[in-house]
């Protein structure tokens, strides 16, 4: 596996991207990609801080909790996922909020575009990176 940062730095230049193209019509323009970057850190923070505070768990360098057939038995793979769906939509939450609360003071963009960029963005970028890991992590799949 990739060591995390890289992973890391993948998601935010996509991410940053696409919602630049989708806002823009061009895969770079420096405000709205800032912006992205620190909505991203402030996601990751606060669920690296939540995931630490309610089960003294940690997110590794990713937004989502990365664990293996090591630490989650398959009998508690419901209780994992309800979890682990928490944290995504969490994710979501702040991400597109900061967006809206950044790009949208500019007036240039709806609300609704800004927020359905910012949604398919994080769906484009972690959607693979999430499957591909787990598959890994829970040993589906050995590359």
């Amino acid at each position: 596996m990739p060591h995390g940062w890289i992973i890391i730095a993948l998601v935010l230049f996509l991410e940053s991207g696409i919602v630049s193209k989708m806002l823009m019509s061009k895969w770079f323009n420096k405000g709205i990609w800032i912006k992205v970057v620190i909505s991203n850190i402030i996601s990751g923070v606060v669920g690296f801080a939540l995931s630490m505070g309610l089960n003294g768990g940690w997110w590794l360098v990713t937004w989502f909790p990365w664990v293996s057939s090591n630490e989650v038995k398959r009998e508690h793979l419901l209780f994992f996922s309800i979890y682990f769906l928490l944290a995504i939509l969490l994710t979501l939450v702040i991400e597109i909020a900061f967006n809206l609360l950044t790009i949208g003071k500019t007036k240039e963009h709806s609300k609704s575009s800004i927020a359905i960029a910012s949604l398919i963005a994080n769906c484009a970028t972690n959607l693979p990176i999430i499957v591909f890991m787990y598959l890994y992590s829970f040993r589906v799949i050995n590359p």
